[in-house]
């Protein structure tokens, strides 16, 4: 009886697959040089995928200086357009050397071209080159670096092999995450579990 509830808890608690982030990085180099923007450019590949977090690196995984934390946001490289931002805590969750703060689900569509960006503030980014190993689910198209609190801009300068500060995670939409369970769900789960001691008791009388 105990393995059969217990099996079935595991089957309801299966929630998300694990987010997988944009890139890793290894062998990283530290630097600062005042309050810039550096935005990570690529291509989604043959398949949509669906963002859960918005992420700023973190040298030494032990916070961020800069107040009101990392601000960073994804923008269709097209256009410009901010699809979703988020302000990165020294509280969220680590993940390799950078912080990810969770957002509302977004899709990103196959062959597009996107831009995800952070600003430095008081804190270090990454600028050691060639230290990062994208997912095979994107082409990395270089970084553009820009000035004068701006986020996106089009005339920044430019180059390849460098990943400073911004990242996300993703999850695969085709296969698609495992929802949670409602209340509702866990409620007849319940009702279920209470027919079945009743119904052992029956018998057991």
């Amino acid at each position: 009886m105990k393995k059969i509830i217990l099996a079935i808890v595991c089957t309801m608690l299966m929630g998300t697959a694990h987010a997988t982030p944009l890139y890793s990085v290894s062998s990283p180099i530290g630097d600062t040089y005042g309050n810039l923007s550096y935005g990570e450019i690529f291509t989604v590949g043959s398949q949509d995928l669906t963002v859960t977090a918005l992420g700023a690196y973190d040298h030494d995984q032990d916070g961020f200086l800069t107040i009101g934390g990392i601000q960073v946001g994804l923008y269709l490289e097209s256009d410009g357009s901010l699809l979703t931002s988020a302000s990165v805590q020294s509280s969220d969750a680590l993940d390799g050397l950078f912080r990810f703060s969770d957002i509302a689900n977004l899709t990103l569509l196959s062959g597009e071209q996107y831009r995800i960006v952070a600003d430095t503030g008081l804190d270090q980014y990454n600028v050691a080159e060639g230290s990062a190993t994208f997912d095979s689910r994107v082409t990395s198209n270089g970084y553009m670096q820009c000035g004068d609190n701006k986020q996106f801009c089009t005339n920044g300068s430019t180059g390849m092999g460098y990943t400073l500060m911004a990242n996300l995670q993703f999850s695969d939409s085709a296969s698609g995450p495992t929802p949670v369970p409602e209340p509702m769900s866990f409620g007849l789960f319940a009702l279920g579990l209470a027919g079945i001691r009743f119904s052992r008791k029956l018998k057991i009388q």
